[in-house]
């Protein structure tokens, strides 16, 4: 029998570009709701929609993870928004370790 090691099982890793629209799906109000790269003009959405959770608005902070995950435009990095109409109604962000 021969062994191979983890890597070797592992699916291929696809590549994503962050610059291409997602798929739409609808809201449950029926809305399309789009699925693309954070834009420097979504911050105060993304700063709003946090701060309805955390209480706090952090300025500061955003921008510093902007700079890191959306201007930056690595493939391992991403900082997306869902869009309903014109309105930004949600984020992730998150990166791929190695």
């Amino acid at each position: 029998m021969k062994v191979r090691s983890a890597s070797t099982n592992a699916p291929p890793r696809r590549r994503v570009n962050p610059a291409v629209a997602g798929p739409a799906a609808s809201a449950p109000d029926g809305a399309t709701v789009t699925i693309r790269a954070a834009r420097r003009t979504d911050l105060d959405a993304v700063i709003a929609l946090d701060a309805m959770e955390t209480g706090l608005a952090k300025r500061d902070y955003w921008r510093s993870l902007y700079r890191r995950y959306g201007a930056a435009a690595a493939a391992e990095r991403q900082f997306l928004v869902a869009v309903r109409g014109a309105e930004v109604v949600g984020f992730v962000i998150g990166e791929v370790r190695d």
